[in-house]
């Protein structure tokens, strides 16, 4: 079992390799599972594909993100708790790797090796 970082939402912001963007999706259940060579965080985005307005933008934007997936960029969230478990994280295995997980439904996850920036409030992973 993974440690919850954060259970509840949080915004999530992703850009493209070909410029395009989304700042709509909503993320649940920040999660880490972590090793000494890799921590993976995990993200559920599946809520985003579940809302009864098939309207909204966040489900445009998850099924851009499903459809764009090859072309992800970066990952950004901008929130205290999370940034501050990373970087707990970052400083208690400073060799390892990172992986994001992306959960977009029960089996749909997407894997992409990525590196982190941080500043004082935001968390940016770059895929690699």
């Amino acid at each position: 079992m993974s440690p919850i970082i954060r259970r509840t939402s949080f915004g999530v912001a992703v850009t493209y390799r070909d410029g395009d963007y989304s700042n709509n999706l909503v993320g649940q259940n920040f999660e880490s599972a972590v090793s000494k060579i890799l921590i993976r965080f995990i993200i559920d985005l599946g809520a985003n594909l579940r809302v009864k307005n098939k309207e909204s933008n966040c489900y445009a934007d998850a099924l851009e993100l499903r459809e764009k997936a090859t072309l992800l960029k970066d990952v950004q969230i901008d929130e205290r708790q999370i940034l501050s478990a990373v970087a707990s994280l970052n400083m208690k295995y400073p060799e390892a790797a990172f992986e994001l997980q992306i959960i977009l439904g029960e089996s749909e996850k997407l894997r992409f090796p990525v590196g982190i920036n941080m500043s004082s409030d935001s968390l940016i992973m770059t895929v690699a």
